[in-house]
C-alpha cells in the first residue's frame, strides 16, 4: 500500500466515523453536531427561548441555494444553520434540533448554541 492509497483509506474511514453511530460503553451513541445559530441579528425574535427546548429545522431554497432555517417552538426564526454545517446535516435521516445554550450578553452569531442529533428510529 502507498502513501495515496492509506490517505484515501484513511479519510474514507473518517468519513463513515462521523456520520455513523459511535458505539459507546453503555450502549449506542447517536451522531451529534453542535453550532450557533446564524443570522440571529436579522430576526427580530419576542420571547427568548430556554435552553432545552426543541427547535424546528425547515429547508428553504432551491437548487444551490438551499439553506435551513431554524425556528422555536412558537414559529419564531431564529436564523439559520450555519453553510459550513449543511453538508453535516444532510447526513441526519431524522434530524432533532435542541437549543443548549442561550447567551444574551455574547454577540449575536454566538447568542444561541444548538445541537443536532439523530431521531430514535427504532421508537
Amino acid at each position: 500500500m502507498n502513501r495515496r492509497q492509506f490517505v484515501k483509506t484513511a479519510a474514507a474511514a473518517c468519513i463513515v466515523k462521523s456520520v455513523s453511530p459511535v458505539l459507546a460503553q453503555d450502549g449506542l451513541q447517536m451522531p451529534r453536531m453542535m453550532f450557533h445559530i446564524a443570522g440571529v441579528r436579522f430576526n427580530r425574535i419576542a420571547v427568548i427561548p430556554q435552553p432545552g427546548c426543541y427547535l424546528t429545522l425547515a429547508w428553504e431554497g432551491t437548487g444551490d441555494l438551499t439553506g435551513c432555517a431554524i425556528f422555536a417552538s412558537d414559529n419564531q426564526r431564529l436564523g439559520y444553520v450555519p453553510k459550513a454545517s449543511l453538508s453535516k446535516l444532510k447526513c441526519f435521516r431524522k434530524p432533532v434540533a435542541s437549543l443548549v445554550d442561550v447567551d444574551r450578553y455574547a454577540v449575536p452569531w454566538k447568542r444561541y448554541t444548538v445541537t443536532i442529533t439523530e431521531a430514535d428510529l427504532h421508537a
